[in-house]
């Protein structure tokens, strides 16, 4: 069995409290390096995880946004524990989505309860993104 879908099952499945459901999915690509991703989404919320050469990222968002205007991970927690490293690429694919899975749910229940309110949030968009993006962000 490929570590990433059983990693995403057994990290994720908190979600579900959070009223998310997986709404498109490739578990693994044999044809590209083994990469997939998993998008749940709720009412108000939107998360991707992908695997990309064997790197775990993750994208949030509104659920009525455009996925391309949904934050990176490393965007989210910035806002919310600015001394957490976003990301670590030397773990196994396992240990990084366990990571970024506790992280979320330590740091993140706003963003999974669809408030995207947060000044912090909202400053960190501004700083990493720019003053145009926070507008649109907000405002979606």
């Amino acid at each position: 069995m490929y570590p990433f879908p059983n990693a995403i099952n057994n990290y994720f499945d908190f979600l579900n409290d959070y009223g998310f459901s997986v709404i498109e999915k490739e578990e693994v690509n044999t044809k590209v390096m083994g990469n997939g991703y998993f998008l749940f989404m709720s009412e108000t919320t939107g998360v991707a995880i992908v695997l990309d050469r064997g790197q775990v990222l993750m994208n949030i968002g509104k659920s009525n946004q455009d996925r391309k205007d949904w934050l990176d991970w490393s965007i989210a927690i910035k806002a919310y524990a600015p001394d957490v490293k976003a990301y670590d690429f030397e773990m196994d694919i396992d240990s990084q989505v366990k990571r970024v899975s506790e992280l979320l749910k330590q740091y993140c229940v706003k963003l999974l309860e669809g408030d995207f309110s947060d000044e912090n949030l909202l400053n960190v968009i501004e700083d990493k993104i720019g003053r145009g993006f926070r507008k649109r962000f907000s405002q979606s």
